[in-house]
């Protein structure tokens, strides 16, 4: 099996980063079971995507030669900032409170704005700047530290007591 490069690798984590949202977006507040089961699903998705992509594709490009893919890599850390925010937030809430449907659909636009920017602008000029062989290598390291952060993120998970929650900011610090 061949690796793929950072962008399709990104792509496919966007995809399913999307398909949880859509999922948690149609869900009403009597479904309560059902949210906090996707909400932790989303919550292990876009955490080691977000740390594996800050590691193996923002530090690299971060020193690149290009100002403008520079500022896109930056803009891109403040919106990961804004997305963990928000997942905290949510993880107090209670998940048949209207305040949760409501900030659910806030960090899904927010998601789906940061996804958008980086298939339409960060990647194109990647591509442009990059070779393949980066690109590979670079999608080989994504995917080595996303399955490691996920390992860390389920254990720490695991090692919780059965009757308490575990925060995703909880979880978050163990990765």
């Amino acid at each position: 099996m061949t690796t793929p490069n950072i962008i399709t690798a990104l792509k496919a984590d966007h995809k399913d980063i999307r398909s949880l949202c859509e999922k948690l977006n149609e869900t009403t507040e009597r479904a309560a079971k059902t949210r906090e089961a996707l909400f932790h699903q989303l919550f292990l998705t876009l955490s080691s995507h977000a740390k594996a992509e800050e590691e193996a594709m923002y530090a690299p490009v971060k020193v690149s030669e290009g100002k403008e893919l520079r500022m896109k890599v930056l803009e891109g850390y403040e919106e990961h900032k804004i997305a963990d925010t928000l997942m905290e937030e949510l993880d107090f809430l209670e998940f048949g409170d209207e305040k949760w449907t409501a900030k659910m659909q806030v960090l899904s636009e927010a998601l789906d704005h940061h996804i958008k920017e980086e298939e339409n602008e960060v990647f194109p000029k990647m591509k442009k700047e990059m070779d393949e062989e980066t690109l590979v290598e670079m999608g080989a390291n994504f995917l080595e530290r996303k399955n490691e952060i996920v390992e860390q993120l389920k254990g720490a998970a695991a090692g919780m007591k059965k009757n308490t929650k575990p925060s995703s900011l909880d979880l978050a610090q163990t990765a």
